[in-house]
């Protein structure tokens, strides 16, 4: 993963595009002593990482202002006197937008004042939250979402994932959302197995899988209420089989 990581941003940097990193709450170390694994990054050029402090970096008429996770665990953030009235004053920010339980998505971050602060700034990007969203109250404060599916619970069937590409022009913002081709997500499985014997559930399984197949994509199988005597008699194996062509089944019986 770190190899892939810097061949991509290598390309990035040879196309002469700025990068900004901030850290999140996954790439926090834990001990504090071995440092952060995500400053090796700034050795590639036209990359900048921040990961203890806040931090206010321009280019050109844009101000970038960042606030990483454990800065906002210490309780920083971005300050009025920071504000250049002159340029487009932009946060990049990781944490949970004014509290809002969608937003923290059951993963320990710290909660961040946005609608209080966004008048400040001409765009606001978050992270933390793996969908993408718009902070409610606010014109221009919006989680981009990851990339692709990091953990079982960024599960959403048939949810396609991406990035905002934000054009600021003449005080006016424009954000525009870019999907990409990420592996599918799809779900399986029966919600009322009752009565039902192993074979019958795997043959309503199978039905499923022909007529969906799961090729290359992460699915989630879902069979609930089962009989204790059918459970016990279902393989977990003859499951597995019918979406042996998944990227990565998710099953449970």
């Amino acid at each position: 993963m770190l190899d892939l990581t810097m061949t991509q941003l290598r390309r990035l940097s040879d196309a002469g595009i700025q990068t900004i990193i901030i850290e999140g709450n996954h790439s926090y170390p834990r001990d504090r002593s071995y440092g952060s694994i995500l400053k090796l990054l700034s050795h590639v050029p036209r990359v900048t990482v921040v990961c203890d402090e806040v931090a206010c970096i321009r280019f050109g008429t844009v101000l970038l202002h960042a606030v990483p996770h454990r800065a906002a665990l210490h309780g920083s953030g971005p300050v009025l006197e920071d504000i250049d009235p002159a340029a487009s004053n932009v946060l990049i920010a990781h944490g949970v937008a004014d509290g809002d339980i969608f937003f923290h998505a059951g993963r320990a971050a710290v909660d961040l004042p946005i609608q209080e602060i966004a008048d400040w700034f001409a765009y606001i990007a978050l992270g933390h939250c793996h969908r993408f969203a718009q902070v409610p109250g606010t014109r221009h404060a919006f989680y981009a979402g990851s990339l692709a599916m990091v953990t079982w619970r960024d599960f959403r069937p048939w949810h396609s994932f991406g990035f905002n590409v934000v054009t600021i022009a003449g005080g006016e913002v424009q954000v525009h959302r870019e999907l990409l081709p990420t592996r599918p997500m799809g779900p399986y499985g029966l919600d009322d197995a009752r009565g039902l014997s192993p074979a019958e559930v795997l043959t309503h399984l199978g039905r499923q899988a022909a007529a969906l197949p799961p090729d290359d994509a992460y699915c989630h199988v879902l069979v609930d209420g089962l009989d204790p005597l059918a459970r016990r008699e279902l393989a977990h194996r003859d499951v597995e089989e019918i979406f042996a062509t998944a990227a990565g089944p998710m099953i449970s019986l």
